[in-house]
């Protein structure tokens, strides 16, 4: 799925959650970084992934209070992350999106890159948010910005599911 963007653009539609780090002090729930704020970052040889997919995304670890995920660059572009994501489990035949325990949020509007054949890991907790998941089937979305030219940038939106069991 693919939007045409550029970043100004995009920076207007990602929301902030410096409300939630002045409160909550969840700036790494929010900055989506290990604890320095930052995700790790290492190298990708060509076909190291399954697909050889310009980019996949899978994850690592489940908590019920957040997720370990890894995003892969397999292009000769650095592409753009920012802190958005959207959670949602499988319930009844389908994918809605889980309950905040906030009604109104933001999410920071940082961007994280992620150089040509690389990767990025990145520690994401989400208490702040929807507090502590049950078990069940999940699914985390997050979309990252290529680029196209010098000023525009394409959205790709990557999907990743997983099961939490603490049984």
């Amino acid at each position: 799925m693919k939007k045409r963007t550029s970043i100004p653009e995009y920076l207007m539609m990602g929301v902030s959650c410096l409300v939630l780090i002045i409160t909550t002090g969840a700036f790494t729930a929010c900055g989506g970084g290990n604890a320095a704020g930052e995700a790790d970052i290492s190298q990708v040889e060509p076909g190291d992934t399954e697909n050889d997919a310009a980019y996949t995304m899978s994850v690592e670890s489940a908590e019920p209070g957040g997720v370990t995920f890894t995003i892969v660059n397999n292009t000769d572009e650095e592409v753009l992350y920012g802190t958005d994501f959207v959670l949602k489990q499988y319930d009844n035949n389908d994918w809605v999106n889980v309950q905040t325990i906030i009604t109104s949020y933001r999410f920071n509007k940082g961007f994280y890159s992620i150089p040509a054949h690389s990767s990025a890991t990145v520690d994401l907790n989400w208490e702040w948010l929807y507090s502590t998941l049950s078990d069940g089937e999940y699914m985390i979305s997050k979309t990252i910005l290529e680029p196209e030219d010098e000023s525009n940038y394409d959205q790709v939106t990557l999907y990743a599911d997983f099961v939490l069991d603490t049984q």
